[in-house]
């Protein structure tokens, strides 16, 4: 069955690529793919492209550009250019019918050509096969058959009409398949079999004949394949790890050497020659068997590969590897020198915390499981700039390496300064000059510094989250230790803190209007903690906290897993049974919190009570996103509306599981980090103050006939009253502004597009109860 057919052409995803890089901005609506491209995970070709694919998404190089030019800008893919979803599995390319084929981990199927990209979820939505659905291996055999191995069987498919011809159950899962002129050739793990390419019935798995001693193979039944393919007339499969070479159909072993605790990965043969890659899975090595068609067998590699998944030979002899340790690899010819491409894009897709400060993003790529156990992740911070990427990281800078600053968690820009603060989940707290790339490093050994082990004995300081208060200060969490609320003044004087219970296991951080300290408890008890220091840091006498948990407040559950201030001063809280706000006075008894009753489907229940929510960020105009674990609810800012929903059916989010997310206050962007990866939607607001922007403007403006999207109109004092008139005077459109930004469809009252003409745009905010400021600016349209 085909789902779906894309209708916007290969080439035009191309020109929509390039242009979403070089814009700085977004329109409204539209989404941006953040994916990291330094690694890579299935690669294939076609006469003329190299299609890499990092799992998450698929970059073509154009490889005669490449090879007469050096490599040119890649052209990316994701979900947002139209694939349709973000977890690519592995690839072919169909040169019989110029398309490729791409399947996804959920055993979807794109095929991707000129005039369009074609979903195929027959494998994925067929209800009537149980168990894994998983597609293990792909062979073309000709421009009508294409075979699919896959864990329930055998799928035969003709590739000019996209039809499938039929399927064949196996017992166990096939595990690799290919053909030759007369025969196909299936890998289970009981056995190779065959059948003749022409049988009348392959539906039939009692027809496929299992080769055993007769044919130089071990006893049937007795051994498993999970490699074989047909190269220069013969048939190589990989069996007991040993690889047999068929001649006349009489299979005997290959006289090659295979090193102690090598695996064959995978076995290709795109041109001249077969390549063979052995990985060794212990040491993270990996080498390389070229066999010619002579039969001559040569090792190579060229130490330029570790953790191989697959590999191709091009037409000039280039060697590319997919390879998942880092980068894009490929060697010059069979054993040349390594080649280790890199582009310009975040390290990895890994991302606990996104920060925005004025024109740059700041992400911390994580370090610690969903219950705080410590992880072990090298990846660093990434800074999005004018479009750039800087990755800051040990490869980059050793002192890094050498401080043993790894699992960064958390990410605080200075407020008023060029530098930036980073929380280690190992080893304590960093900080980076972006000016002069200097660090500066604070841990358990450093004189002065207030950071503390779990235990006396564990000098490792493990900081959760790190967030500056109005005052310049440096709140931090110093998870598990005996003091685990901490504080860095702007003078760079440390204080500690004793929390009240067993409530050591502090984690994500929010100050509020008042200066209080709100911080996440992660464990059995949970809850959160409010902590106010009276203003008097070096005096805890004065100091007072305050926990709310399932038992005193209106938290459902002792799960919490984020926090955020909206525009109103008003704490949200995110458990996992939904958000819960505090609008109160933390410190009087009869604050418990509160919770939004909604109604779904005409039934009254609590907001979001059956979901997870992992994160909440509030946008301009002082709506909640809350981001769970079934992707993306937008609310009012009293969050009792549904406003939309992201996930990843009806959107191009990456995935359901999101896990922050940060709203740029000046481009209107909310960035999202999902645990497939990085990605950012122009919201319909921006941030405001009460009073207007010295410069309010339109955009597009002027409107040009072939325009047909939102106009927005950026700069209003919040929440401004917007007043579209023509010339004389006659109202054409009003509405209130979402934050800074007001929207106009470029219509009118009666839903005519308007006229050709000059239209002014009179604004007005309420500054204070009996004061308001105003503003005039002007839109033209051209019909």
């Amino acid at each position: 069955m085909i789902k779906l057919l894309k209708t916007i052409t290969f080439a035009l995803f191309i020109i929509l690529s390039q242009i979403v890089v070089s814009q700085s901005d977004l329109s409204i609506g539209e989404w941006e793919s953040h994916q990291s491209y330094q690694q890579s995970s299935w690669v294939a070709q076609s006469d003329n492209d190299l299609f890499i694919t990092t799992g998450n998404a698929l970059m073509k190089i154009n490889k005669k550009e490449f090879n007469e030019e050096g490599l040119i800008t890649p052209q990316y893919f994701s979900k947002i250019e139209g694939l349709s979803e973000s977890q690519i599995d592995k690839m072919q390319f169909d040169r019989f019918n110029n398309q490729l084929i791409i399947i996804y981990k959920s055993s979807n199927i794109d095929i991707v050509r000129e005039e369009g990209i074609i979903n195929i979820p027959f494998i994925k939505d067929n209800t009537s096969i149980v168990g894994s659905k998983s597609v293990n291996d792909i062979h073309i055999a000709n421009e009508s058959n294409c075979y699919f191995a896959c864990a329930f069987g055998v799928i035969n498919m003709d590739l000019k009409k996209l039809e499938f011809k039929y399927t064949t159950f196996t017992p166990t899962p096939a595990l690799t398949i290919t053909s030759d002129d007369n025969d196909a050739y299936l890998g289970l793990d009981d056995g190779l079999y065959k059948i003749p390419l022409n049988d009348n019935n392959p539906i039939d798995f009692s027809r496929w004949k299992v080769l055993g001693l007769l044919n130089g193979l071990p006893t049937p039944f007795t051994y498993g394949c999970d490699n074989v393919i047909a190269y220069n007339g013969e048939i190589y499969a990989y069996i007991n790890s040993e690889i047999y070479k068929s001649s006349n159909g009489i299979f005997s072993k290959l006289d090659i050497d295979i090193p102690s605790g090598y695996v064959v990965q995978f076995m290709s043969a795109d041109y001249e020659n077969l390549i063979i890659g052995l990985r060794n899975f212990n040491t993270s090595r990996a080498e390389i068997r070229r066999i010619n068609k002579n039969g001559q067998i040569d090792p190579g590699g060229a130490d330029c590969i570790n953790q191989v998944v697959y590999g191709i030979e091009s037409e000039t002899g280039k060697i590319w590897y997919a390879d998942g340790f880092r980068g894009i690899r490929y060697t010059d010819g069979f054993n040349y020198g390594c080649n280790i491409l890199s582009f310009d894009s975040p390290r990895s897709n890994a991302c606990s915390q996104i920060e925005v400060k004025k024109d740059k993003v700041f992400f911390a790529s994580g370090g610690a499981s969903d219950n705080y156990a410590i992880l072990s992740n090298r990846d660093g911070m990434y800074i999005l700039e004018n479009n750039k990427w800087n990755n800051i990281n040990e490869t980059k800078y050793p002192e890094i390496s050498d401080s043993s600053f790894l699992n960064f968690v958390s990410v605080a820009p200075h407020p008023k300064q060029n530098k930036v603060f980073l929380a280690s989940y190992w080893a304590g707290v960093m900080s980076y000059d972006l000016d002069t790339e200097e660090f500066e490093f604070y841990d358990a050994f450093t004189p002065g510094v207030k950071l503390q082990g779990s235990v006396p004995t564990d000098k490792r300081a493990r900081t959760a989250y790190v967030e500056f208060d109005k005052d310049e200060n440096l709140w931090i969490t110093n998870f598990a230790s005996p003091q685990p609320l901490v504080v860095m003044t702007k003078e760079g004087i440390w204080y500690n803190f004793n929390v009240p219970g067993n409530n050591n296991n502090l984690a994500r951080i929010v100050i509020d209007d008042n200066g209080y300290i709100w911080t996440t408890i992660i464990g059995n008890n949970g809850g959160v903690l409010v902590y106010d220091t009276n203003g008097t840091l070096a005096d805890p006498t004065d100091d007072r906290s305050k926990v709310f948990n399932n038992s005193n407040s209106e938290l459902p559950s002792p799960q919490v897993n984020s926090l955020a201030l909206d525009l109103n001063g008003d704490v949200w809280v995110g458990t996992n049974q939904g958000p819960v706000s505090f609008e109160c006075d933390v410190f009087n008894s009869n604050c418990v919190g509160s919770r939004r009753t909604v109604l779904e489907d005409g039934i009254a229940a609590k907001l979001l009570d059956t979901e997870e929510i992992l994160a909440i960020e509030i946008d301009g105009a002082n709506r909640k996103w809350f981001g769970t674990k079934n992707g993306i609810f937008v609310q009012s800012p009293d969050g009792e509306d549904k406003i939309a929903k992201y996930d990843e059916d009806n959107s191009p989010l990456f995935s359901n599981t999101v896990l922050d997310l940060d709203f740029d206050d000046e481009s209107g962007r909310m960035y999202i980090s999902t645990n497939n990866g990085i990605q950012s939607i122009r919201t319909e607001t921006t941030g405001a103050k009460l009073t207007h922007a010295p410069t309010v403007f339109a955009f597009p403006n002027p409107v040009t006939p072939d325009y047909v999207g939102p106009i927005a109109i950026k700069g209003l004092g919040r929440d401004a009253n917007v007043k579209i008139t023509d010339l004389n005077g006659k109202l054409v459109h009003e509405t209130t502004a979402l934050g800074g930004q007001a929207i106009w469809n470029g219509r009118d009252y009666t839903g005519r597009r308007a006229a050709s003409g000059v239209y002014l745009v009179f604004s007005s905010s309420k500054v204070s109860f009996d004061t308001s400021d105003e503003y005039v600016t002007k839109i033209m349209v051209i019909d």
